[in-house]
């Protein structure tokens, strides 16, 4: 057992050192960070055609919350599942080797770990599409309110724009904090839409950009209405607004009102644990003295 895993330390250290010189620097966003080269080397070495299938579950999930180079994405997240995995079977194979015993338990309980580590992956990538898409409906409500009392001043839509992304509404303490892709996702999109127009792109194409990236009901409708006021002119773009505003907000109530649900539901399984450990500390006792009767 020895001579197996010393086997396999030594092909780790191997594929470590030929996928360093290949891997893409985007890898350390990812567990493990530079070691992922072992599994971007694996899946470069095999071909993308054979994980084909594994790559296509990733991207159709990745589209939520990236637009542009998919395919590399998923490249990365299989890549650090890869290295993951096989993190798990070293860990495996280590208390195996030390374990005299090979208990089946434990067996069972280092396969358990291995299957564990191998979702990591998949429960960042869940996490970062919830994070964003929370980002997008607690922010909108918010932007909308401001960009119609700056209409309403008499502002033109653009220039409203353009002045919320100079002022943008984060909490003081993150100010002067680089922006999180995920957990800021709409300030992003909004500095995108002045970043597009300063590039000569057209308000209108601007807009549908914005409202593709966001990928949500309520901004696709503000979009339109945008658009169609642009063409049309800015006569009636205030009182659709403010109708807009109102469905917007009834909304946010909703998610907040689901979000006071979750956090009350999370704390169902600490509460559980601290009921066993209070009676586990209660019931052992109790038998200790029953076998000593």
């Amino acid at each position: 057992m020895i001579i197996s895993l010393c086997l396999y330390i030594t092909i780790l250290i191997s594929l470590y050192f030929f996928g360093k010189e290949k891997a893409d620097k985007q890898l350390c966003r990812y567990p493990l960070k530079s070691l992922n080269c072992i599994g971007f080397y694996i899946v470069d070495e095999v071909g993308v055609k054979v994980w084909s299938r594994a790559l296509r579950h990733y991207e159709f999930k990745i589209r939520k919350i990236y637009f542009e180079k998919t395919r590399e994405e998923s490249v990365r997240i299989l890549s650090n599942k890869i290295t993951l995995g096989l993190l798990g079977i070293l860990i495996s194979l280590i208390a195996v080797t030390g374990d005299s015993s090979r208990d089946g338990l434990m067996t069972l309980y280092y396969a358990t770990l291995t299957v564990g580590l191998l979702m990591i992956p998949d429960y960042i990538l869940k996490r970062n599409i919830k994070c964003r898409t929370r980002s997008i409906e607690s922010s909108f409500p918010k932007f909308v309110c401001k960009l119609l009392l700056l209409v309403e001043a008499g502002v033109t839509i653009e220039a409203a724009i353009r002045n919320i992304v100079n002022d943008q509404h984060l909490p003081e303490e993150r100010k002067n904090q680089k922006l999180d892709e995920f957990r800021d996702g709409f300030y992003m999109e909004l500095r995108n839409i002045v970043k597009l127009l300063d590039s000569g792109v057209a308000f209108e194409a601007a807009l549908e950009t914005f409202a593709h990236h966001c990928r949500d009901l309520m901004v696709n409708k503000f979009v339109s209405i945008v658009i169609q006021s642009h063409k049309n002119g800015n006569s009636e773009v205030a009182l659709v607004l403010s109708i807009l505003l109102s469905e917007v907000w009834e909304k946010r109530k909703n998610v907040a009102k689901v979000l006071g649900e979750e956090a009350g539901s999370k704390l169902v399984l600490p509460m559980m644990i601290m009921l066993i450990g209070i009676m586990g500390m209660i019931v052992y006792p109790a038998l200790q003295q029953m076998n000593g009767f």
